[in-house]
């Protein structure tokens, strides 16, 4: 509701004394969006996971790759009965979201099976309550089917890899051999990095 035109006049008058005028901290600069990674060919993933020494790293160079393949790609972090989201690239899907994506494991859903199995899941996605909020997690759009890959270290499933090709199309499986190796490899990177530590 407008206050009445005198209040009006008030207002602009006090927001310019001296004392009156709203802190400079309360006038946020609009924030600017990071541009994208350009994306990684097979080969060169493979060669940056190879001299790779931080958990971070791992995870910009998988998701490079994906984007030459997938429009969307997340990675979760799999922890005391959940999966967390860590990082992700594509449509909608900026590190706020991503860090609001959050799955109780235990319900049904492609995300558990992927855990209890410790295999990749390619296929339509099923309709369940785990799988919905995913979706929407990810900022809404059933695509046809879905890659999800276990990522293991010390032989537990450390993270689930997701992709999808975005709202209605199929996720192309030539690029799923090359992932499936690169989820091998990024097991052994985790496997030295755990090395280091020790």
């Amino acid at each position: 509701m407008a206050p009445p035109a005198l209040a009006a006049e008030v207002l602009a008058a006090l927001a310019g004394a001296a004392g009156h005028a709203p802190p400079p901290q309360l006038v946020r600069p609009a924030r600017r969006e990071e541009p994208e990674p350009s994306p990684l060919a097979f080969d060169e993933a493979v060669r940056f996971l190879e001299g790779v020494t931080e958990r971070d790293a791992i995870a910009r160079t998988v998701l490079r790759y994906a984007r030459s393949k997938f429009k969307r790609a997340v990675l979760l972090t799999v922890h005391r009965g959940a999966a967390q989201g860590w990082a992700g690239l594509g449509e909608k899907l900026g590190p706020e979201a991503v860090r609001h994506i959050h799955l109780a494991l235990g319900t049904p859903g492609i995300v558990d099976t992927v855990v209890t199995t410790q295999a990749h899941f390619l296929g339509p996605i099923p309709k369940t309550e785990a799988n919905i909020r995913l979706l929407r997690a990810l900022g809404g759009g059933v695509p046809a089917n879905a890659l999800l890959v276990p990522i293991l270290a010390t032989g537990r499933v450390v993270n689930v890899f997701y992709a999808d090709a975005g709202k209605g199309a199929l996720v192309d499986a030539g690029g799923v051999g090359e992932l499936l190796i690169l989820a091998t490899r990024i097991a052994k990177s985790y496997d030295a990095l755990l090395e280091r530590v020790r």
